[in-house]
């Protein structure tokens, strides 16, 4: 069973509140390099950039600069964005049996 003190998700805001490092524990490039090519392609992001920093150590970080609207509500719609993606790719493949 999980400790309430581990954390899947973790923020680190600079002093701009435009910029944020978000740091997902367990995930790693799949998720990363998917949202992250989500994200910029988002007209009100400047900077997105993902990094796994060593295979051993669980944790993928994105950093996500921000024109105007703050960075945790431009992730939240990248993330909806790509759970909508993987829902209709699973619906593809349901449709086609494989």
């Amino acid at each position: 069973m999980e400790s309430s003190d581990n954390k899947k998700f973790s923020v680190a805001e600079d002093e701009t509140g435009k910029g944020c490092t978000f740091a997902f524990t367990g995930e790693g490039h799949t998720i990363g390099n998917a949202l992250r090519y989500l994200l910029i392609k988002n007209q009100d992001v400047e900077f997105c950039g993902y990094s796994v920093p060593h295979p051993a150590e669980p944790v993928m970080n994105i950093r996500l600069q921000t024109y105007k609207n703050p960075p945790l509500e431009t992730l939240e719609a990248s993330l909806n964005q790509l759970t909508s993606v993987c829902d209709l790719l699973l619906s593809k493949l349901d449709s086609k049996n494989i």
